[in-house]
């Protein structure tokens, strides 16, 4: 049986890179959980935001990309978000 994985968000990666991942990727993945009054607004900070789409991204496509993220073998929320 294989472990659950999560695609997080690399603690060194530029802002600017992280922003850009996140403004490409939510054209085409549901970030809707990211916006004002979402379930996974908060933390507002670039951080959680770029892994909860790192994750969706990795969810969507089987792939976590290894330039902005890592895999986790954890659960890295206290909630259900990622």
């Amino acid at each position: 049986m294989q472990s659950k994985k999560w695609c997080v968000s690399k603690l060194a990666v530029p802002h600017d890179a992280m922003q850009k991942f996140i403004d490409d990727n939510c054209k085409k993945l549901d970030c809707t959980a990211l916006k004002p009054g979402g379930g996974c607004y908060k933390p507002d900070n670039l951080y959680n935001h770029g892994s909860y789409v790192l994750n969706q991204y990795y969810r969507a496509y089987g792939v976590c990309p290894s330039d902005i993220g890592t895999l986790a073998i954890t659960n890295p929320t206290s909630g259900s978000w990622l």
